[in-house]
């Protein structure tokens, strides 16, 4: 039992080592890749290499059921709100 748990805790600082090195080598790849997420909310393969290699995105064209028909909408992201969260159950006094 003893030996299991020491090599248990060997592979995961070994793991944790090893992310810790690929977040700090990394870390300029995986902020614009984070910040083009929040902006688009997904991206393609060809999308996630443009923002790798350090190019910006174009706008999308954004397609939206509107009263059952397709329309066209500019996706920036600049004007997505966040979404409102229901109220909290009271609680019932006993």
């Amino acid at each position: 039992m003893f030996n299991f748990c020491k090599r248990f805790e060997f592979k995961l600082q070994e793991s944790y080592d090893r992310a810790r090195d690929v977040l700090k080598t990394h870390g300029r790849e995986h902020h614009r890749l984070a910040d083009a997420l929040l902006q688009h909310e997904t991206l393609d393969a060809a999308e996630i290499e443009k923002v790798l290699s350090g190019s910006d995105l174009p706008n999308r064209v954004a397609k939206q059921k509107v009263g059952g028909q397709e329309r066209r909408a500019l996706s920036t992201g600049a004007n997505k709100t966040k979404p409102k969260l229901p109220a909290a159950p009271t609680p019932v006094a006993t």
